[in-house]
């Protein structure tokens, strides 16, 4: 059976040094670009979704295999099944995917599904809203038992007005959903929309695009009895709404990104200290607005996408974006500059790695009919 590989959770090991970048598909349509991230097994099939095409135009699973073939795996209805993914997948060995959809189910507030090797989707959870939780927008994270754990950006507690501030939630392997944490007003953490990584110890790590001390974003822990405490809170509006995953490095410091002004990549000790480890600039060369999620590998490097910033394209000056390498010391270097021609234009999903020197990754746009692409940067 195949074996699924997740990006951005693992140490990888990858040489330094790209040079070449190829589209392998351009996709049908404007409509039809994948906003999460890929995901690849060992066949050197990459799965992911598209947001807003398919036979109902409210999103669709596909392969794409190595030998160029793309299929569409599941088309969303927008009823029981869910409706636009914009997260990526994660797999399991059986070749089963998980993922989930901020919108569709019974009351419209998103669901958490399954499909099969075969292309057979099944819903194992819609959220109800409320308490419930509702619109997860996050990657799921699975564990060694066969538990999916995620993020609601909405539901849980809610306030004056209203409001609520999101949840953290669990689906055990017999298809019970428990929420582990809903978030709370003041000074916590609020409303994630990135996902959840979890430490060998069993502790959950994400980010919050609101809350913290200071409004502006936080990260956050819980621990396995469902203590929650906020790490680390975003200083300012130039450093805020971190809203991807984390990833980790061997001593336990995380990663993440800032999309706000020309945004930021930040590092946060296990102590809880916040640093800047590279502030994009305006005109920065190198890209702007990293948003997706990071790859780390065993050396401590980092690897992203920028969705702006580098080459400009006619009648739009905010640049077409870049693949990138940060060391641990900050030094950052560019991978490929997207030039908004052949090879694809707004990276906005995070890459994946095949262990030999090979990243995988997706544009919204590129070509003279604006059609996202499929594309992989070589060594």
């Amino acid at each position: 059976m195949r074996r699924l590989l997740v990006a951005g959770l693992a140490l990888l090991t990858l040489s330094p040094a790209f040079a070449d970048e190829q589209v392998l598909y351009h996709f049908s349509s404007h409509a039809a670009f994948s906003p999460g991230d890929l995901v690849l097994d060992d066949s050197g099939n990459l799965y992911g979704v598209t947001q807003l095409d398919g036979a109902n135009g409210l999103g669709t699973v596909f392969r794409y295999s190595p030998n160029g073939q793309y299929t569409v795996l599941h088309d969303f209805g927008g009823g029981s099944d869910g409706a636009g993914p914009v997260a990526g997948l994660i797999g399991d060995s059986a070749g089963n995917l998980y993922g989930t959809t901020p919108y569709g189910g019974p009351s419209n507030q998103g669901t958490v599904f399954k499909i099969a090797p075969n292309g057979t989707e099944t819903v194992l959870y819609a959220f109800k809203g409320g308490s419930d939780g509702a619109y997860p927008h996050s990657r799921l994270t699975r564990d060694r038992h066969g538990n999916l754990y995620g993020t609601t950006s909405a539901g849980g507690n809610t306030g004056e007005w209203g409001v609520s501030w999101g949840t953290v939630f669990r689906i055990t392997r017999d298809g019970r959903k428990e929420t582990i944490y809903a978030f709370q007003s003041g000074t916590d953490a609020q409303n994630p929309t990135g996902g959840v990584i979890r430490d060998a110890a069993g502790i959950l790590y994400g980010t919050t695009m609101l809350g913290g001390a200071t409004g502006y974003g936080a990260v956050y822990k819980i621990t396995p009895d469902g203590h929650e405490s906020v790490l680390a809170s975003m200083p300012d509006v130039y450093m805020s709404n971190p809203g991807s995953e984390l990833v980790a490095d061997g001593a336990g410091n995380l990663y993440g990104t800032t999309p706000n002004s020309t945004g930021t990549i930040f590092k946060v000790t296990p102590e809880g200290v916040l640093s800047t480890l590279v502030a994009f600039r305006a005109s920065h060369k190198l890209g702007q607005v990293p948003y997706s999620t990071l790859l780390i590998d065993s050396g401590g490097n980092l690897f992203g996408t920028a969705m702006n910033g580098g080459h400009h394209v006619k009648g739009d000056r905010s640049g077409c974006g870049s693949v990138f390498k940060v060391t641990p010391l900050g030094k950052m270097e560019t991978l490929h500059l997207f030039t908004g021609k052949k090879d694809g234009c707004v990276p906005v999903g995070g890459l994946t790695a095949d262990g030999s020197d090979n990243f995988f990754g997706t544009t919204q746009s590129g070509d003279h009919r604006e059609r996202g692409t499929i594309f992989k940067v070589s060594q």
